[in-house]
């Protein structure tokens, strides 16, 4: 019966022609859907808000002709760079070790100057000076821009506002109001929950982040800065840069557990999100996370009627007065491995990465910082 088509009505069957066969049979040969140039890119870890923008540039490049397939890296950011520069920014990349685009920080890419395409090729000045200048001159080596800028971070104090206000402390604004909150609330939470609770977490592993807090710790204690830029003298040997490494080290143990020095990004946040941490310094993007933030088993974004995000929030980093305290700002952005088969498509995916729509997106969404200039006064973005 497969080669019939029954009438309504009828009570025969009425056979389908043999050429009517063959015609269809010939359409369904020679009808292919369109063909979706792949182009491979790294939006960051499996966390939401890289998910967010992964699913929405997929969708829209797909409507573009340009299939986005996602390639997984070690969540901790000193490992990603090894792992770019190893397996796939190479000429001798095994084939199936395919990564056209990633996610790099400025501070990386001394280190990778010549495997990436230089972004002049492909911008103009004039699109070049649409983002923000600090971020396009953190791309530059040699002439050459090696990123486009995605967003802006920098180190923040996260706090728990029911805390301080149950153990009687406003924001700190110096180290010594920080030590004293962290070291009140935490005996005082330990000892009510009988479990290990935290003061104030921050990174201590080995890596850029503890750099740039190092800076922070020093420049707020008038050290100064690691050098001299303008002579190139090394200035860090002295009293006050001295005295702010001897007072983060105190730390540990008390103000911060002793385990801190062995964390990442990820190992600190946990205790803060988890409400088994008073004090976190983290990066601004947290912001995001912490706002969308529900802990496994949570159908909704509050657990036993209480919405975590509504009980945090951000202040500047303390200093050793209330004026003397200082940031570190991140650049972060996209590169594109110069080895890359397909690069006219790999560049129409990081022109939209770099449209004011993804990095509207990106703000609405994640509540990333963009680097568009234009959107950094829109207030949409601002809430004004």
């Amino acid at each position: 019966m497969d080669d019939m088509n029954v009438c309504e009505g009828c009570l025969e069957p009425r056979r389908m022609p043999a050429c009517r066969i063959v015609h269809v049979a010939l359409m369904l040969l020679l009808w292919t859907a369109p063909v979706l140039t792949s182009v491979y890119w790294n939006p960051g870890d499996d966390i939401l808000r890289h998910n967010n923008e992964f699913t929405e540039v997929q969708r829209v490049m797909a409507e573009r002709g340009v299939d986005v397939q996602r390639v997984g890296a070690p969540p901790r950011l000193e490992d990603e760079i090894v792992y770019v520069n190893d397996r796939y920014a190479r000429p001798d990349a095994e084939p199936g070790n395919r990564l056209d685009i990633f996610r790099v920080e400025a501070s990386w890419l001394a280190s990778m100057t010549d495997r990436l395409v230089d972004m002049k090729d492909y911008f103009t000045q004039e699109e070049l000076d649409q983002f923000d200048p600090r971020s396009v001159e953190g791309f530059t080596f040699d002439g050459k821009v090696l990123a486009i800028p995605s967003f802006l971070d920098f180190t923040m104090l996260f706090y728990r506002k029911d805390l301080l206000e149950k153990y009687n402390f406003t924001v700190p604004k110096t180290w010594d109001e920080l030590e004293a909150a962290s070291l009140a609330i935490s005996r005082g939470e330990s000892e009510e929950c009988g479990c290990q609770f935290a003061g104030f977490m921050w990174q201590g592993a080995p890596n850029e982040i503890l750099t740039t807090l190092v800076f922070q710790w020093v420049a707020s204690h008038g050290g100064g800065t690691f050098f001299d830029s303008e002579s190139g003298n090394v200035t860090i040997n002295n009293a006050q840069a001295r005295a702010a490494v001897e007072r983060a080290k105190s730390w540990l143990g008390g103000v911060t557990p002793s385990s801190v020095p062995n964390q990442h990004l990820h190992e600190t946040k946990i205790p803060f999100l988890m409400e088994r941490a008073a004090f976190l310094a983290d990066l601004s993007h947290l912001i995001g996370e912490v706002h969308h933030w529900k802990p496994d088993g949570c159908e909704v974004f509050q657990c036993g009627e209480r919405r975590f995000a509504e009980r945090v929030g951000v202040a500047h980093m303390p200093g050793l007065t209330e004026e003397l305290h200082y940031t570190n700002p991140w650049y972060f952005g996209w590169s594109v491995n110069k080895y890359t088969p397909e690069l006219n498509e790999t560049m129409q995916v990081v022109k939209y990465l770099a449209s004011r729509q993804q990095q509207m997106f990106k703000a609405e969404a994640n509540e990333d910082i963009p680097t568009l200039l234009e959107l950094q006064t829109d207030d949409a973005v601002t809430c004004g």
